[in-house]
């Protein structure tokens, strides 16, 4: 694709931001096969690459491909930490050989349905029946690190401003059976989050499974759905739809309406109790 276009220029800014934290540009250009003089187009915003090459220069810098095409985003987080997250999850990878040779963490990852690309992400929101918070989130490869990006933005009805905002960026560790997805939120309070995952697909296009997190307030543990988006939706749309939602909504998935329905007596969400709550009950007063 050639020619000069507001989308070139994003491509091209992204593009130069990124190589700017590289050792040189001739290393992206030898691991990557591109000739150098043509990588110079892109970085000019002469020229856009084909999707193939796109996807060899997204996997090279560690980054998805909507984040180096969108403006809206900003290309330096996920790269910054792509280093330290890929160490961290090649040591993870070691413990779990150590202790669990036959397990490959990246060969089991690679040979799984789940992988790259965008998903919304499905949980109960504060416990309540038939109140669902829609997610959003990136994976891509980074390396042998297969990385991602979690997004939340929660807004009260009638209001412009966001009254939750949340973005974890993490690694995907497989082992027999699941998924694990680690992560930490960039934003306060900074929590560790952990999302456990069936690597079936269900549907071609669902994963379910159960994480630990943070609602408003004390950590929780609860069921998830992670829903595959189609190439047609873009990042801001799918990051448009993105909140809390009526598990009846159109918009929601049968299948994630039905996985996320309540099993009396228990809810969808497992929650720690209220410590002060038990210590100040009379039921402890003798102790």
């Amino acid at each position: 694709m050639t020619g000069k276009s507001g989308d070139h220029a994003v491509f091209a800014a992204n593009l130069r931001q990124l190589c700017a934290s590289e050792t040189s540009i001739a290393d992206i250009c030898r691991d990557t096969g591109i000739n150098r003089q043509q990588f110079n187009k892109y970085l000019a915003g002469r020229s856009i690459p084909s999707a193939r090459i796109l996807r060899k220069i997204c996997l090279r810098l560690g980054v998805s491909e909507n984040a180096l095409l969108s403006g809206g985003e900003s290309t330096s987080q996920p790269h910054a930490s792509a280093a330290r997250a890929g160490q961290f999850s090649r040591e993870l990878d070691r413990l779990v050989s150590v202790y669990l040779p036959e397990n490959k963490s990246v060969l089991r990852l690679a040979d799984s349905e789940f992988g790259p690309g965008a998903y919304h992400s499905y949980f109960p929101f504060h416990d309540a029946a038939g109140i669902l918070l829609r997610g959003y989130v990136e994976v891509w490869w980074h390396k042998d690190t297969l990385m991602f990006t979690r997004m939340t933005r929660v807004q009260a009805p009638g209001r412009r401003n966001l009254t939750l905002r949340s973005r974890h960026h993490g690694v995907a560790i497989a082992a027999k059976g699941e998924i694990s997805l680690v992560a930490r939120n960039r934003m306060q309070p900074f929590q560790v989050t952990l999302m456990n995952i069936s690597p079936s697909l269900l549907l071609h296009r669902f994963f379910v499974g159960m994480t630990l997190t943070h609602s408003a307030g004390p950590a929780i543990a609860c069921r998830v759905v992670l829903d595959r988006l189609g190439e047609q939706k873009s990042r801001r749309e799918a990051l448009r739809t993105c909140g809390v939602v009526p598990a009846d909504h159109a918009s929601v998935p049968t299948f994630v309406r039905e996985a996320m329905r309540q099993d009396a007596p228990r809810g969808p969400t497992l929650q720690l109790p209220n410590v002060d709550e038990i210590l100040g009950s009379a039921a402890l007063a003798d102790l």
